[in-house]
């Protein structure tokens, strides 16, 4: 499991838990765009690395990665650099744009794209996800939990989608995640399951340590 410190992405320190009305990052945590290129050829690797344990595939047509503060805080960085979108109010949308893919407590959060097959396969799949509750869901021993998408301003039709995965409701905790199989589910035709390995199960596991949802653990 690759760990990137906070330290090397932030100006300031993060503090958990995180209510859902409260932004998890800020114009002012980023770092200036010129100590972010110094430091970003030592970064890449670990946060590609990262990346990599947070992703699985439902089938051929749809690509799921599993985001966390560092991977959201990554991506600013990156598209304010490779845009040049260095004036105070592009840097505050960027931040409100995907601020939003940041887990809340009890919560875990992704990126679906949908990445393969026809244009019609793509535009059928994409709307199936931004109308139907459920669509995707995530099966931690014999609890479920299913995905909505989170608000955001691109169309329905769009091949990436924001969602979340409430499994706070679901009774689902950090410990259930290690000790039960992991299997996420797209209901598609055809339906797709899949296995989610050990290192996302521990990756999924610690998001939730990390967002203040592991109350019945902390109190042993």
């Amino acid at each position: 499991m690759v760990w990137l410190p906070m330290a090397a992405l932030a100006m300031t320190p993060f503090e958990r838990p995180l209510l859902h009305d409260s932004p998890a990052i800020r114009s002012d945590d980023l770092l200036p765009i010129a100590m972010f290129e110094r430091i970003r050829p030592k970064l890449h690797p670990a946060i590609v690395a990262l990346r990599e344990t947070r992703r699985c595939r439902l089938g051929p047509q749809v690509s799921l990665s599993f985001e966390n503060r560092e991977t959201v805080l990554w991506h600013i960085h990156e598209v304010i650099r490779i845009e040049r979108r260095f004036a105070p109010r592009q840097i505050r949308e960027e931040v409100r744009r995907y601020d939003c893919l940041v887990p809340r407590c009890g919560e875990l959060r992704a990126t679906l794209m949908v990445d393969g097959g026809s244009s019609s396969d793509g535009a059928r799949l994409s709307h199936l996800v931004a109308s139907n509750r459920g669509a995707v869901s995530l099966r931690v021993g014999a609890l479920r939990c299913r995905a909505d998408c989170v608000e955001y301003d691109d169309p329905c039709d769009s091949p990436v989608h924001y969602i979340r995965f409430p499994v706070a409701e679901a009774g689902i905790t950090a410990r259930d995640f290690l000790n039960n199989l992991v299997v996420l589910e797209l209901s598609a035709d055809p339906r797709v399951v899949v296995t989610a390995s050990p290192h996302l199960r521990d990756a999924l596991a610690t998001d939730l340590r990390v967002g203040g949802w592991l109350h019945d653990e902390a109190a042993e």
